[in-house]
């Protein structure tokens, strides 16, 4: 990945967690509806999951 890439990835991270954070169960998000906002808590961490094995992967332009 290059720096632009890396930094939007580190940005999107960042933001996922808050999202992670304030989806948390009996939150104030999670008393409007719960099961959308269990909803978007899973698929948050699908995704930071993904944004995990994409900074473990080695790019082509970096030496292993």
């Amino acid at each position: 990945m290059n720096l632009k890439t890396r930094k939007v990835v580190a940005s999107t991270e960042k933001n996922v967690k808050r999202l992670v954070d304030v989806c948390q169960k009996h939150g104030p998000l999670y008393v409007q509806n719960p099961q959308v906002v269990a909803h978007i808590s899973r698929t948050s961490k699908w995704l930071l999951n993904a944004i995990g094995k994409l900074n473990g992967e080695k790019s082509p332009s970096t030496p292993a």
